[in-house]
């Protein structure tokens, strides 16, 4: 079940090679760890984190938050502290797609795929968040790696206990790993078929996943009473989405390696398209039949897009970093087979193009500006003032560079203050338009003197009888 590694004319990746790359990697993943304000799903994980009740009214097992709670204690929640924790993540995750790669591939392997994780765009933005799904990257990174080991020997004791483990680590780091988990099914019931067949020597596969399955299973018991509180929240609406239109899946490949296809033009889309499903192509091709690493490429995103279609938002593209390991480590498989002149023509466009996105990302605001209305309410603002907010969760984002007392908080804009006349109507994450939200401001009476926009976030103020500054 794996991969051959044939060795091509050119040189073989030396180890200080491997070594430069993760250098790159993570010189970009600890540069400017501040630069993006932290935006709303960043501030509500600090708060999920230090156990507050948003926790329960998420969809989010606890294995992360619990992490970042730890970290917390140890070194508070400065924006480049809570950071750091995602940045080391990443960092560690090359070196884990660099061991992967090199049991699947070969030492050039291994370089290629380190060298493709290091420039990605994906893998940095997610290695400046603080969510979970760098870490949910990291942990499908290394089940690449225990399950190749385990296929090979399923009656190992030790593998197996180490595959149950990940697999459950998987579970409660996110919910979505249970695509992994399908995979696997698939790619078990496969072996279990050709074993059958006489088409393989393995032996004791099926029984052994079985035992795989039973164990993931008792030690995720604990989460069902979590599950079943949060998925109140899903029944209320709040995790449903549209179903994926066509030009979603087609859009899905570039979007996992590019994070945002928005830098490509349409043909070079295609060109990443054509490029990934011949690197899924090739070892069938070469081999006559498909191995487990397609298992974790090509059924997780079928399965996610069949959820979707139902409107289960867990599933969505995020998610989908979980395959973005497998996905890199076939990319740079095929790189492996091609002349170096073709290889460094293509490297250096994948970099070109990661390069622009970085760009855009150090130099552009991605993220919600809340760092830069806390400062300006910091300025403007006095603790007698009342504050409206438009979508009323997104006081969480703002109390983080501008706390707020419960005594402060409007549920309308035209509820009186007892000690003032002045409120700060704060719109951010609605589709409501700022001029009608101004417009329904001047309806009941308030005239607004100041305001301002950073990033996504629009603040002004306003007060009873007083002259349109605005």
């Amino acid at each position: 079940m794996q991969i051959p590694a044939r060795r091509s004319r050119w040189i073989s990746a030396d180890p200080w090679l491997v070594t430069a790359v993760i250098l790159i990697g993570i010189i970009l993943r600890c540069s400017f760890l501040t630069h993006q304000s932290l935006w709303f799903d960043e501030i509500a994980s600090i708060r999920m984190a230090q156990r507050s009740d948003l926790f329960r009214s998420d969809f989010h097992p606890p294995l992360y938050f619990s992490l970042l709670d730890v970290w917390i204690l140890l070194f508070g929640t400065s924006e480049f502290a809570v950071r750091f924790l995602s940045a080391l993540l990443g960092i560690i995750s090359l070196l884990v797609v660099g061991i992967t790669a090199r049991g699947l591939l070969s030492r050039r392997g291994a370089a290629i795929a380190v060298l493709l994780t290091s420039c990605s765009f994906s893998h940095l933005w997610y290695s400046q968040e603080v969510r979970s799904y760098i870490l949910l990257f990291l942990e499908s990174a290394a089940l690449l790696e225990i399950y190749r080991r385990w296929v090979l020997q399923p009656r190992s004791g030790r593998l197996t206990i180490a595959l149950i483990g990940i697999n459950t680590i998987l579970i409660y780091t996110h919910y979505g790993a249970a695509l992994l988990l399908f995979a696997q099914g698939c790619h078990s019931a496969c072996v279990a078929f050709l074993q059958r067949s006489g088409l393989s020597d393995l032996k004791n596969h099926l029984s052994g996943y079985a035992l795989v399955v039973l164990g993931i299973t008792a030690l995720s018991l604990p989460l069902l009473p979590l599950i079943i509180t949060q998925s109140s929240h899903v029944a209320r609406g709040n995790l449903w989405l549209p179903p994926p239109a066509l030009v979603d899946v087609y859009l899905l490949l570039p979007r996992l390696l590019f994070y945002t296809p928005g830098v490509l033009g349409k043909t070079t889309i295609l060109l990443v398209n054509v490029f990934v499903g011949i690197a899924l192509l090739y070892p069938v091709l070469e081999r006559r039949g498909f191995n487990q690493l397609h298992f974790f490429i090509v059924i997780p995103p079928v399965f996610a897009l069949l959820l979707s279609f139902f409107g289960i938002q867990m599933f969505a593209p995020k998610v989908l970093i979980t395959i973005l390991p497998a996905l890199i480590i076939a990319c740079a498989q095929l790189l492996c087979r091609l002349p170096l002149k073709a290889v460094l023509v293509i490297s250096l466009a994948y970099i070109i193009a990661q390069g622009q996105l970085i760009y855009r990302y150090y130099t552009t605001p991605q993220k919600e500006g809340w760092r830069t209305i806390g400062a300006f309410l910091g300025a403007h603002a006095v603790p007698g003032d009342g504050f409206y907010f438009t979508a009323p969760g997104t006081r969480l984002a703002l109390d983080y560079y501008y706390p707020l007392r419960d005594e402060q908080i409007r549920h309308s804009i035209d509820e009186r203050s007892d000690h003032s006349d002045k409120i700060w109507i704060i719109q951010a994450l609605t589709p409501e338009p700022w001029t009608d939200t101004l417009a329904n401001a001047r309806h009941t009476g308030c005239t607004v003197f100041v305001q301002t926009r950073a990033a996504g976030v629009r603040v002004a103020g306003c007060r009873k009888g007083a002259d349109d500054a605005a």
